[in-house]
């Protein structure tokens, strides 16, 4: 009896359990969270500046964010948060903390605060001058003309005994007008606006045209011929001129080029009762190059250097880059710097690369908006230079590859001697089209590394390192 009610027992024990399982079947179940998520909020930045921000953690997880967020199903274990410092509309912004440690729990949510502090560019970047007359570092050359506004060219047009003009003087000023005007118009982004004053009408001068020592032009010889051909221009208003441009016959085959004509005060020429220390001169070559061949004399009036070499190689230093390396190469557009100098593009448009990491976005130089150039100063008179180039405005006069254009840039160089440089340095390579780096392409130049991050139609993303 004893053991029958034992086993009674363990039956109903079992049937007990039974019930309770068949009852726990039929309740919902609770499922315990195995992941967690991450907050990431940053304070201190302008309107349009994008954070580069690189997250990384437990089995190898590594994500990039350029925005505010939450990253969410994250393992549970500790991820590490590092944020760049990056470059914005003339500023320098660096984060705080530049790294940090925040752990992830299952079922919760983490957070991570980046604050960013700007301070503006150091007055590194802005290069200074080592030249009177022409140069490219900074402040631009006080005696040569102004970049601003309105800039008046007065016009004289001269022949000779030898080279009797047969074109009407409007045939040849239209060789000229209005592609100089257009050309100073849209690199300089409206800030420019050339107003020709012409003379039309052929002023005879009174040599032979082999008479001017054009095969072995001086200073001296340069300034005889301008003020000779000032001096026939009887009845010419300069009152109102910022530069002078006499115009020969472009048949003339004794005048075989045009040069600039850049004096220092006292040693320039005048006209209607003013001095003037700079202006061009024509010759043959007008013809070749056509109205640019102006604008890139004018450029020497304004003070800027050539870009191509005075010897060897001619175009090994910037190849088809910029209208003062190659007048008909395939990229008109001046350099970033050129316009900087000239005050084309503002200093909030330039970035100077702080010490360590950087990334920033650059506008192509062809549009007027943005910024323009990130620099990376290598010594008292160098740096290392970044733009974004587009097969846009006047830089499709050929096979250029867009991306991110790098040069090197020393303004104790000399002009024709290779103060600009598109990098890598490749003597053998004169056109340069295909020089600017591509996405995912990097270059190492004098200590300073760039690479170009990523592209879209707005601009393009660049990461330094110096």
């Amino acid at each position: 009896m004893i053991r029958a009610a034992r086993v009674a027992r363990q039956v109903l024990w079992l049937a007990a359990i039974g019930a309770a399982a068949s009852c726990g079947d039929k309740s919902p179940t609770s499922s315990v969270p195995t992941t967690g998520s991450l907050a990431i909020a940053t304070t201190g930045l302008p309107a349009g500046a994008s954070p580069s921000i690189t997250v990384t953690g437990p089995g190898g997880f590594n994500r990039s964010l350029t925005a505010d967020g939450t990253l969410a199903s994250l393992s549970p274990g500790n991820y590490t948060i590092a944020a760049a410092a990056m470059v914005f509309g003339g500023s320098i912004y660096s984060p705080a903390p530049a790294s940090q440690s925040v752990a992830v729990t299952a079922g919760l949510t983490a957070t991570a605060s980046i604050a960013y502090t700007g301070q503006p560019i150091p007055a590194t970047c802005r290069l200074p001058a080592r030249f009177s007359d022409l140069g490219l570092g900074f402040p631009r050359v006080v005696n040569r003309q102004k970049v601003i506004g309105d800039v008046r060219a007065a016009l004289v047009f001269v022949d000779f005994s030898d080279a009797v003009a047969t074109r009407a003087p409007q045939s040849v000023f239209a060789i000229l007008s209005p592609t100089a005007e257009n050309y100073f118009r849209a690199v300089s982004f409206g800030r420019m606006n050339l107003i020709f004053e012409p003379s039309l009408v052929w002023r005879r001068m009174s040599r032979p045209t082999n008479a001017y020592g054009w095969n072995a032009l001086t200073f001296a010889l340069h300034r005889t011929y301008i003020q000779e051909a000032l001096d026939l221009a009887v009845g010419v208003d300069f009152t109102q001129s910022d530069v002078v441009i006499i115009i020969s016959n472009p048949d003339a085959g004794a005048l075989n080029n045009g040069p600039a004509f850049l004096a220092s005060p006292g040693f320039g020429v005048t006209a209607g009762g003013r001095t003037f220390l700079n202006a061009a001169t024509s010759g043959r070559d007008l013809i070749n190059w056509g109205g640019y061949w102006l604008n890139h004399e004018m450029g020497h009036t304004m003070g800027l250097p050539d870009l191509y070499a005075y010897s060897g190689s001619g175009h090994r230093f910037v190849g088809g880059f910029s209208l003062m390396g190659l007048i008909s190469g395939h990229s008109r557009e001046f350099f970033g710097w050129e316009r900087w100098l000239l005050g084309w593009i503002d200093d909030a448009q330039v970035t100077c690369a702080a010490q360590g990491t950087s990334e920033t976005v650059l506008s192509p130089v062809e549009r007027a908006a943005g910024t323009k150039l990130v620099v990376m100063p290598t010594g008292p008179t160098s740096a290392v230079v970044a733009e974004s180039r587009r097969a846009e405005g006047y830089d499709t006069n050929g096979q250029l590859t867009p991306g991110v254009l790098v040069y090197f840039i020393d303004t104790s160089i000399a002009s024709g001697a290779g103060v600009l440089k598109v990098l890598l340095i490749n003597d053998a390579d004169t056109n340069k089209s295909t020089a600017p780096l591509q996405p995912g392409g990097s270059l190492t130049y004098a200590g300073v590394t760039v690479t170009f991050v990523s592209q879209d139609a707005t601009g393009d993303r660049v990461r330094v390192v110096r």
